[in-house]
């Protein structure tokens, strides 16, 4: 994600001074858009299906 920092990455200030920041930019921002897009996917896959309840996390004793 770092790489969409502008002023993090020295590349940025080429791109600026020859204004092709756009030719750049988008392609990086739809390529992490589909990471999360990917990655909520995932996340539902693997979520239990909702029972109405609120979860609950157990409580486990600290054995000695």
């Amino acid at each position: 994600m770092s790489a969409l920092y502008k002023r993090s990455n020295p590349r940025w200030r080429h791109l600026i001074e020859h204004r092709s920041t756009q030719a750049v930019w988008a392609p990086l921002v739809e390529a992490f858009r589909r990471r999360q897009v990917a990655f909520r996917k995932r996340l539902l896959a693997n979520d239990p299906p909702a029972t109405g309840r609120r979860a609950v996390p157990r409580v486990f004793e600290a054995g000695v």
